[in-house]
């Protein structure tokens, strides 16, 4: 493997940094990057579609905490705020005589730059409330207190696939076309 980089280096040693780094790495990062939201998010999707066949237990909130962010980075993507909200909630609950401690509302619960979902959150689960708490049989660690899917589950193995066919496409297309134009 090391003598694969080191002569791919002494080929590239003529080009230009910046051509280098856009043509050959930025495409492999672009991939591995999608490639890693594909998977988790997928990996999200199943486990969501299998909890609505969960059994339960009685829990109970321990806290929930609203969680509030500014990110100015976000401007640019984003022209209606860059403030983040999420809420940080636990729950205690008991399988076969154990307690365990979860953090999961739903699964591919994200954080939003409108306040709405974890006001929501906020107000169902107050810290002291008996809930619902839908685990894993396989792995009671794993738990979540409303089962299922909704939209925003698949938000990010769809921006994963999307990054990883834009990584094929650069991974593939950018030599190419690179090595087109040195002609």
């Amino acid at each position: 493997m090391s003598h694969f980089i080191a002569g791919y280096l002494a080929r590239q040693a003529g080009r230009a940094a910046p051509q280098v780094l856009v043509v050959y790495i930025l495409p492999w990062l672009v991939l591995l990057g999608g490639g890693t939201m594909l998977t988790i998010g997928l990996l999200n999707v199943r486990a969501a579609h299998a909890s609505g066949s969960w059994p339960q237990t009685v829990g109970v909130v321990m806290s929930a905490v609203p969680e509030v962010s500014d990110h100015p980075e976000l401007y640019v993507l984003s022209r209606s705020g860059t403030t983040i909200y999420g809420t940080r909630l636990n729950y205690i609950y008991r399988v076969a005589g154990r307690e365990y401690t979860g953090n999961r509302v739903r699964f591919g619960e994200i954080s939003t730059n409108t306040p709405d979902r974890s006001l929501r959150i906020l107000q169902e689960y107050p810290p002291g409330k008996r809930v619902k708490v839908h685990y894993n049989p396989k792995s009671p660690t794993e738990a979540v207190l409303e089962p299922g899917t909704e939209a925003q589950t698949y938000i990010l193995p769809v921006i994963g696939g999307l990054l990883t066919l834009l990584g094929l496409a650069t991974v593939i297309g950018l030599p190419i076309a690179a090595r087109a134009m040195a002609r």
